[in-house]
């Protein structure tokens, strides 16, 4: 059957295999956007070939495709409120040089795993930091460290303690619900220490993972330098 006749069918499906799977599953964000790209020039295509099609249509199919296919926001102020929960919370050391900033003294918050290869607002990976170490570190991997580890299990401390905050409950249920697939699973009641745990884990799986597709991009903020290193 070709692919034509196939998409015909309104229960069809696409089986994979478990290597397939997990190849997709590593360069997800950049599937998504080749899919949803490919996806809106095909719909505006058949659009503007169509007879009655009126100019109206066509640039309403172009302003779906810019929302559906431009990068993903950073979101300033949805990062604005988690600076402020950070503040109500003391939540204020820098995740690389431990230094605990006054209260509304100007600093970043920055994306542990870089937003332009992991573009995920949550508060396992939005941390407050220097602005001139963040600014170096700009789009590479932290370099994984005993002082880093202890600064990240600090920040979700902090923030575990409030976990029925909205931003909070928001992420976890995000974390849990959509990555693990346990919609069951009463987050309020799961032990602070065991969730730590698990995100720690979770977030050294992920840091891994980036490092296999962009090697060599670690960022040693010990020296506030950048460490290229092939062999890592």
């Amino acid at each position: 059957m070709k692919w034509t006749g196939l998409l015909q069918y309104d229960n069809t499906s696409l089986i994979i295999d478990d290597m397939t799977y997990q190849e997709l599953a590593r360069y997800r964000f950049w599937t998504r956007d080749v899919i949803l790209r490919s996806w809106f020039n095909y719909c505006l295509e058949g659009e503007s070939r169509r007879r009655d099609s009126t100019n109206f249509e066509i640039i309403l199919y172009k302003l779906l495709g810019y929302i559906y296919t431009s990068d993903l926001s950073r979101d300033p102020l949805l990062i604005s409120h988690y600076r402020d929960f950070y503040e109500e919370i003391d939540a204020r050391k820098c995740i690389y040089s431990g230094i605990v900033f006054e209260p509304e003294k100007t600093y970043h918050i920055d994306h542990l795993l870089p937003w332009s290869f992991y573009p995920i607002n949550r508060f396992w990976n939005l941390y407050p930091s220097d602005p001139t170490i963040n600014i170096k570190k700009s789009n590479n991997i932290p370099e994984w460290t005993e002082s880093l580890e202890e600064n990240i299990r600090t920040h979700i401390k902090l923030c575990l303690l409030n976990k029925e905050h909205p931003l909070i409950n928001n992420d976890l249920k995000y974390y849990y619900f959509n990555l693990h697939k346990n919609r069951d699973l009463d987050i309020l009641s799961r032990e602070n220490e065991l969730i730590e745990e698990e995100i720690i884990s979770f977030l050294k799986s992920e840091r891994e993972k980036l490092l296999e597709i962009i090697p060599g991009r670690i960022f040693d903020f010990s020296g506030e330098d950048n460490k290229q290193n092939p062999n890592y």
